[in-house]
């Protein structure tokens, strides 16, 4: 009868530990699919190709058979290693109730219309971004010069 009770005990807990597994894995689904509704691997696509455009302006010597064969497969490694560690961000800051009711607002009108218009406006934030950086980037230049800081 002992060997019975520790067999079924160990049952219980393989059992609770599989569900919190199976939920755990609910959860970074729903947080996956609330990352592709809010465009965030566009996002992280965009922001990656920007900085292979950079790169490729910094060095054009590099052959397109060296970019696709060294290149590319680090920035594959990149992409996939920032959504990671955004999921993980997600997942500790956000209950899968909290969630669940964020995929839910994505999917009602007025989350699809703000969805929407955050495609048409990305570009426009990231342009503003861009233009506010370097306008602060020649002040803090200009500052550094004058005080004898920079040359």
């Amino acid at each position: 009868m002992d060997s019975f009770i520790k067999s079924f005990a160990i049952g219980i807990l393989l059992l609770l530990s599989m569900n919190s597994f199976v939920q755990g894995d609910q959860k970074r689904d729903m947080i996956v699919k609330f990352m592709q509704m809010a465009q965030v691997y566009e996002r992280v696509e965009r922001s990656v190709a920007a900085y292979k455009d950079e790169y490729q302006k910094r060095v054009p010597s590099l052959t397109d058979e060296y970019w696709k064969s060294e290149i590319d497969p680090i920035l594959v490694d990149y992409k996939n290693e920032v959504i990671d560690s955004w999921v993980q961000i997600y997942d500790k800051y956000l209950s899968k109730e909290e969630i669940i009711q964020i995929v839910t607002f994505y999917e009602s009108q007025l989350g699809k219309k703000l969805l929407e218009m955050n495609k048409v406006l990305a570009p426009k934030f990231d342009k503003s971004w861009i233009d506010l950086a370097s306008k602060l980037n020649d002040k803090l230049i200009s500052k550094l010069q004058k005080d004898g800081f920079y040359r």
